[in-house]
C-alpha cells in the first residue's frame, strides 16, 4: 500500500502558482500556438487524408508554415524536427537542416487572415473545420467580429425566450393595454403616484 501523499501547505500553492505564472510570461504564445498546430493538423488530414504532406511545392511551403508557427516556442529547433519526422520525412537531412535553421532565426508570428491566405482557407472551409485561431481569405476578421456577435445575440434571445422573458411587441401591447388610472384623474404619472403615496403616508398616520 503506497503512504499518503504529504499534503500542501499554502506556501507550496502559492510557489505552485508563482512558478506556473512565471513560465507563462516566459512563453505567453505557448498555448495558443498549441492551438493553431492542432487546427494546422486537422485542416492538413482534411486536405491530405493523412500525414504526410505531399512532396512537391505545396508541401514544402505548408512545412515551412508550420516551421515558422513554431518559431516562438521554446526549442523550436527540436519542435520543427520531431514535426518533420511525421509530416514531411520525404525532406532531405540538409534541406530540413537548412530550413530550421533559417527558420529559427528569423521567428515570425502571423496574423489569422495571413495563414488563410497563405492555405487558401475560405469562410466555408473554416467554418466546417471549426478553426479558431485561422481566418479566411474571402472574410475579414471585422466580417468575422460582425458575424459572432450577431450569432451571439441569437443564442441570448433564444435563451430569454426558453426562460419565458417577452418580445417587445408582447412588451408593447401588453402595456398598451394596461390601465392608466392617472388619465382618468387628468394628471401625468407622476403626480398621480405621489398623491398615491401621500394618502398611503396620511392613512397610516390617522391609524
Amino acid at each position: 500500500m503506497k503512504p499518503p501523499r504529504p499534503s500542501r501547505t499554502s506556501e507550496d500553492k502559492r510557489a505552485a502558482r508563482a512558478s506556473k505564472q512565471l513560465r507563462r510570461r516566459r512563453n505567453p504564445d505557448g498555448a495558443f500556438t498549441t492551438f493553431r498546430m492542432s487546427e494546422l493538423y486537422r485542416y492538413f488530414n482534411w486536405r491530405y487524408g493523412a500525414a504526410p504532406l505531399p512532396d512537391d511545392d505545396d508541401g514544402r511551403d505548408s512545412i515551412r508554415l508550420v516551421f515558422q508557427v513554431l518559431s516562438t516556442t521554446t526549442s523550436p529547433g527540436h519542435r520543427m524536427v520531431d514535426v518533420a519526422r511525421i509530416w514531411a520525412p520525404w525532406l532531405p537531412a540538409d534541406e530540413l537542416a537548412a530550413l530550421v535553421a533559417d527558420v529559427v532565426a528569423h521567428p515570425r508570428r502571423f496574423k489569422a487572415d495571413t495563414i488563410a491566405v497563405r492555405l487558401g482557407i475560405t469562410k466555408q472551409i473554416r467554418d466546417e473545420l471549426d478553426l479558431r485561431t485561422i481566418g479566411a481569405c474571402d472574410e475579414t476578421a471585422e466580417q468575422r467580429k460582425i458575424r459572432r456577435v450577431e450569432a451571439q445575440r441569437l443564442t441570448n434571445e433564444q435563451k430569454r425566450r426558453a426562460a419565458g422573458a417577452l418580445t417587445r411587441a408582447q412588451i408593447r401591447e401588453r402595456c398598451k393595454n394596461r390601465p392608466l388610472p392617472w388619465r382618468d384623474d387628468g394628471v401625468d404619472r407622476s403626480t398621480w403616484y405621489r398623491r398615491k403615496k401621500r394618502a398611503a403616508l396620511a392613512l397610516k398616520a390617522a391609524a
